[in-house]
């Protein structure tokens, strides 16, 4: 078989394992009790792998919070003396089976989500884990209150979501992510009906748990008043279907594209686990008054993998409410998502958009097609202040940069021997 036809081939299997995927979120446990690979002292972040030197303020702000909140030093100073000597190493959370987003800064204690692959096949029983959504009002912030926000999640929330999730037998998470794109959610920009549709599968069994009654009202106010509050569980259910494309043999499918604040990196089914990077990009939306363009950071956070499954940026018309915000208006979210199109080497079964006729997004980044088009994927991003301690200032789109796909496609071409 000449190698274009293999590398359809590969590439359909690669897009057929995404769209397979069937994950559900059965539990929130501490982070060094789901990744068995983590050190005592890991500290876990967005994007591909970087140093503490090249970390960007926010990164930087959301590390010292966790190994403050871990008491491995009682100081800023302290905190990050132990970073720059390497008694806490800093781990790319897509290395370690995980995402978060904006930073993605977990450590042993922090308890995470948890999502199983429950579909029959190649990775059947496989864990993914997310991050918890850091409060928004303060993202990179290490000060007392921030501490406080860890232990009140420690304490409180993520034993008592424990306790429900693992009453209910696991919450579904396909059914939610389908029934969701329904009901105006891309999955990325917005994840408020995600957000409904699991706490109507959770608040009757937090209901039953028994629990103290102060922390069932805190967990279920804290959960109901963040909109976002599923985004997790959303990036958690993306990674185990990009994670089912990995390592197939001549795919040249993307199987991780994230950003932390510096570069953005992608990888590539069929080149295992290198990465590919280039200087991160800069966001395209509006800012929230007070703030200028010039006070945004670049993108950050592990969230693109939404797009490599086919949600987010790629399904745009399913969150009319968010075009507003993003500037442009519904014909032009129209034709974004059909680019998607020429890119992608399928198109998946349940992820589909009512203001296409129902049309499955598209899914499956081909490396060839995004170089030979020069249409670049598209991204939806959060837009994070450049300094630590600043609320989100809006969001946006971003195009991945170009020059990781060349540089992957190089790769690949002399991987297979082509000149």
């Amino acid at each position: 078989m000449r190698l274009g036809a293999r590398i359809d081939t590969a590439n359909h299997e690669a897009t057929g394992r995404i769209v397979a995927s069937r994950p559900a979120w059965i539990d929130v446990k501490p982070l060094r009790e789901v990744c068995k690979s983590l050190g005592p002292r890991d500290v876990t972040h967005a994007g591909p792998p970087t140093t503490w030197d090249r970390m960007c303020p926010v990164l930087r702000g959301a590390v010292l919070a966790a190994v403050m909140a871990e008491s491995w030093a009682n100081t800023p100073e302290k905190a990050t003396d132990l970073v720059r000597r390497g008694v806490v190493r800093l781990r790319s959370s897509h290395t370690l089976g995980g995402v978060g987003p904006i930073t993605g800064v977990a450590s042993p204690n922090l308890p995470v989500f948890v999502v199983e692959e429950r579909a029959p096949g190649v990775r059947q029983g496989s864990l993914a884990w997310a991050t918890p959504l850091e409060a928004t009002d303060a993202l990179g912030a290490h000060d007392a209150a921030a501490l406080e926000r860890r232990k009140v999640w420690r304490e409180v929330y993520a034993p008592t979501l424990a306790r429900a999730v693992r009453q209910a037998g696991g919450v579904d998470l396909s059914r939610v992510l389908t029934r969701a794109l329904h009901r105006g959610d891309d999955l990325h920009l917005r994840t408020a009906s995600a957000t409904s549709l699991v706490l109507i599968e959770v608040t009757p069994h937090l209901i039953r748990a028994n629990l103290q009654r102060d922390a069932l009202l805190k967990t279920f106010e804290y959960a109901a008043d963040e909109e976002s509050f599923a985004l997790p569980l959303v990036m958690g259910a993306a990674r185990l279907a990009a994670d089912a494309a990995s390592e197939i043999e001549d795919s040249s499918v993307v199987t991780a594209l994230t950003s932390n604040g510096v570069e953005c990196g992608i990888q590539v089914s069929g080149l295992a686990d290198q990465w590919f990077n280039a200087p991160a990009p800069t966001i395209r939306g509006r800012v929230s008054m007070g703030h200028a363009p010039q006070d945004a950071g670049r993108a950050l956070g592990d969230a693109s993998v939404l797009e490599v499954v086919g949600l987010g940026a790629f399904v745009l018309p399913t969150a009319p409410t968010s075009l507003d915000r993003l500037g442009i208006t519904s014909a032009e979210a129209f034709k974004l998502s059909l680019d998607m199109q020429d890119i992608c080497a399928g198109r998946h079964l349940l992820y589909t958009i009512p203001a296409h006729d129902f049309a499955g997004a598209s899914v499956g980044i081909d490396i060839r097609r995004v170089v030979d088009s020069g249409i670049a994927p598209l991204l939806g991003a959060a837009i994070a202040h450049r300094d630590a301690g600043h609320a989100l200032l809006g969001i946006g789109l971003v195009e991945a940069p170009m020059a990781c796909f060349v540089a992957a496609l190089e790769s690949f071409a002399e991987a297979k021997g082509v000149q």
